[in-house]
């Protein structure tokens, strides 16, 4: 037979001693005894048990970040907290099940000190006026009772837009939501601002040929001819095709030509996606699969400054050709850390698009002096690609409308497995 273990024998007869207290002393004499106990262990060292096995706190819900992905049809997402592990999407919302406006798509989703809201209109077909479906000028957010679905929002969180968003795209900048619709009611405002609740009309950009007669209402498909949509400082970006880019000036509240600010330079960048980082942008270009970095003129502006050459393996898989879209998300409670995420066309796909991945990876940003110069550095954390598919019955494409990080603050438990979106796969 074993000895047995002298701790094991000081720490049952500890709690035998403290049951027969107990049984002995009523509430106020057991206060007195644990505070002569108190301070007589105080000078006394403790002997830990080797046998006791301690158990890890569990994480509080708010410990764990989610990657929120919405596509035209859905709204998604991911915990990015261990994505080394390669978690799995959930389905938060399906629209076409959980709104009562039939034909309210596509839309766009974003966020607002952890809440989630909503907001879009049908599309505008040619022949059709705003006589064919009332505007809709509702903002609409999470019903957290129910999970998966969205209610209109009460307007003493969120006032109504001034003017329908058809086929809208979203931007934050400085704790304020920038909505933009890229079709057009005529005579309604497109562009408008989401700050404390309510809504303010900004101008139109320039780029729209929307008169106010009713026989022309309607827009080329602007969404095919937008390269990206990206913001830092008080500048908000739009590029589109054929190398047209303007920047709105949220200060001065004006729409500037791009062409303005770099003249014939060759420097005028077409990006998909920015981040702001330490008085310089981290950026996806349009024309190629890489992270680089840019650096802020006096004016506010990028110039070309590095390559990430760190993360080149996070774009060496040959899952994806060619990235569709693409955001680089900062986290909020740490400054050198974000979250990049794009959607892609498959090798030899890029007329069926049968094949579309979604990539997914964590990094994180440093700055050391190198000769007197500043030098950046990534260190790639974690990196998933997951297959993404076109579901059953419908026909939008598979882009992502809008991606965000958020904590988990709306108790969303039980979702249930996205199916759009399959399990990580490896290269």
């Amino acid at each position: 037979m074993a000895p047995s273990n002298p701790s094991n024998l000081i720490y049952d007869q500890f709690d035998k001693r403290i049951e027969l207290i107990r049984r002995t002393y009523n509430e106020a004499q057991l206060q007195a005894l644990l505070k002569i106990l108190d301070q007589s262990l105080s000078s006394v060292s403790v002997v830990p048990n080797p046998l006791k096995k301690e158990t890890p706190p569990r994480p509080s819900r708010n410990a764990y970040f989610y990657l929120y992905v919405q596509t035209h049809e859905r709204l998604s997402r991911l915990n990015v907290t261990n994505l080394s592990e390669a978690p799995v999407f959930k389905l938060v919302c399906d629209f076409e099940r959980s709104l009562n406006r039939d034909c309210l798509s596509p839309v766009v989703c974003f966020d607002v000190e952890s809440e989630i809201f909503m907001v879009g209109d049908v599309f505008i077909e040619e022949g059709q006026g705003p006589e064919y479906c009332e505007p809709f000028f509702n903002v609409l957010t999470v019903d957290t009772a129910k999970s998966s679905s969205f209610l209109p929002c009460p307007p003493t969180i969120a006032s109504g837009l001034a003017g329908p968003k058809v086929d809208p795209v979203v931007v934050t900048l400085q704790g304020k939501t920038y909505i933009l619709a890229l079709q057009l009611y005529a005579g309604q405002p497109c562009f408008e601002v989401f700050d404390n609740g309510k809504w303010e009309t900004l101008p139109p950009p320039p780029f729209f040929p929307c008169s106010e007669s009713e026989d022309d209402l309607y827009l080329l498909d602007t969404r095919e001819c937008l390269y990206g949509l990206y913001a830092w400082d008080h500048k908000i970006v739009v590029c589109l095709k054929w190398g047209i880019s303007y920047c709105f000036d949220t200060e001065t509240v004006e729409w500037i030509d791009m062409k303005e600010i770099y003249m014939e330079s060759q420097d005028a960048p077409i990006l998909q996606c920015v981040a702001e980082y330490d008085k310089f942008l981290i950026a996806k270009p349009y024309s190629s699969e890489e992270l680089v970095v840019y650096e802020l003129d006096a004016d506010g502006f990028p110039h070309f400054y590095q390559n990430l050459d760190e993360l080149e393996e996070m774009f060496a898989d040959s899952s994806i050709e060619f990235s569709t879209n693409a955001y680089i998300i900062p986290f909020n409670d740490d400054a050198d850390k974000f979250c990049f995420i794009c959607s892609g066309i498959a090798p030899g796909d890029m007329d069926s698009r049968l094949e579309i991945f979604l990539r997914v990876a964590i990094f994180r940003m440093t700055i050391s002096n190198l000769n007197g110069k500043k030098k950046l550095t990534a260190v790639l954390e974690a990196h998933q690609i997951y297959p993404f598919y076109q579901p059953a019955g419908t026909s939008y494409p598979r882009d992502i409308c809008s991606a965000f990080l958020m904590r988990d603050n709306l108790n969303l438990d039980n979702l249930k497995d996205d199916r759009s979106l399959g399990r990580a796969c490896s290269d």
